[in-house]
């Protein structure tokens, strides 16, 4: 298995240097239902049943996330999580104050100035490390020239 991979030259303006970049080159795209009918390659079950799992995780592992669920999906260890970020500097507040026009705008950063809308909600993913070793276990470059 290779993947193909082009090199090129960058500027990189803040070191002040040039830097060489890989890319992926002619990566495939495969559907939904191709990918089911993959996973029941060889198997007991149908790419319906693979369908049926996967649509049901797509419709119910974000309502566990809500109820703030980390759900381990594979017996490897694949597993999703909520996530929370967002942040407010002693400047950001300074600057909100002001916005307001408060007297108090020197006053010190306090955890209920961090309001709730200024706060970022996602899904974070772990991949287990035994994915990333079965991956590279077999892996190989590829150069891909292309000609202008």
């Amino acid at each position: 298995m290779s993947l193909h991979i082009s090199i090129s030259k960058q500027h990189n303006n803040l070191r002040k240097e040039d830097v060489l970049v890989p890319r992926l080159e002619d990566q495939i795209a495969m559907d939904f239902q191709k990918f089911c009918e993959y996973m029941a390659e060889n198997t007991i079950v149908s790419a319906a049943d693979i369908s049926m799992v996967m649509t049901l995780i797509d419709a119910r592992l974000p309502e566990l996330l809500n109820l703030n669920v980390k759900a381990k999906c594979t017996p490897s260890g694949l597993t999703f999580s909520p996530r929370i970020s967002g942040s407010l500097s002693q400047s950001q507040l300074r600057a909100k104050l002001q916005a307001r026009q408060s007297d108090d705008t020197e006053r010190p950063l306090q955890p209920a100035d961090l309001m709730v809308n200024d706060l970022t909600a996602t899904i974070g993913v772990e991949i287990p490390k035994i994915w990333q070793r079965r991956f590279q276990a077999k892996l190989n470059f590829m150069r891909v020239v292309r000609r202008n």
